[in-house]
């Protein structure tokens, strides 16, 4: 019975710190660029026109 009382303390007591956790990383705007990220995988494979890019060869050449 004992084992049981304290599974159910150390279970609380990390729902609880989570919670504190979530409240407070929300509080913060932690989450406000969530959208961008979440659109980083349809993101083209080709870098900014300009940019340095190194082909296969892993020589350098200039776009743009």
């Amino acid at each position: 019975m004992d084992a049981l009382i304290l599974t159910l303390f150390v279970s609380l007591t990390l729902v609880g710190a989570g919670a504190v956790l979530l409240v407070k990383l929300v509080r913060d705007g932690d989450f406000d660029h969530g959208d961008r990220l979440s659109l980083l995988p349809l993101d083209e494979d080709d870098p900014r026109p300009g940019s340095d890019v190194r082909n296969r060869e892993g020589t350098a050449h200039v776009r743009g």
